[in-house]
């Protein structure tokens, strides 16, 4: 290797390491990540309360809804994937709280209300998410917490529309639709 390709390639690594720390500088700081490691271990809680109430709605024999409850718990652990890898995409460190706090309801009813719950919650601290990410001005980030909190959105939709129907019909037509 001669000379000029020897000065050449200096500055070509140069140049890399120069904007390899420039991106690493433009990296959301810490606060963003706990925030991103709080939701995961929410979506972790999300997970153990849906796949509680899958089981139980399977074992009472609702197919359909048992179904539903599934794509829900689907695309909870589609956000967990999400925000795993953004933390770990970050420079962050991921973690989980080892004992979640799920609660699994008996009822189609209680399951419900839990869930409206969680989803909920979720939401707000979603939108939050979303503002901490502007002000970090992390459009990464933003972007894919605004296609959580849609989805988070769309399981609001689809409890309360249960629950109207369990309103207007009564439980037991609305199980029987169920099976």
């Amino acid at each position: 290797m001669n000379n000029v390709t020897k000065t050449r390639l200096a500055a070509a690594i140069a140049q890399c390491h120069s904007v390899k720390t420039a991106a690493a500088a433009t990296l959301p700081g810490k606060g963003l990540v706990d925030t991103l490691n709080a939701l995961l271990a929410d979506e972790f809680v999300a997970i153990h309360e849906y796949t509680g109430h899958y089981a139980v709605t399977r074992n009472f024999g609702y197919t359909r809804l048992a179904a539903a409850i599934k794509e829900r718990l689907d695309d909870e652990r589609k956000h967990a994937d999400m925000l795993a890898y953004r933390i770990a995409f970050l420079g962050g460190t991921i973690t989980v709280d080892s004992k979640p706090d799920a609660d699994v309801g008996k009822t189609v009813p209680k399951q419900f209300e839990l869930d409206l719950a969680k989803e909920l919650g979720a939401i707000k601290k979603y939108n939050a998410a979303i503002a901490e990410a502007v002000d970090a001005r992390d459009n990464v980030t933003r972007e894919m917490l605004e296609s959580i909190v849609k989805d988070e959105d769309d399981h609001v939709d689809e409890i309360t529309t249960a629950q109207d129907q369990i309103d207007q019909m009564g439980l037991g037509q609305y199980l029987v639709t169920q099976v």
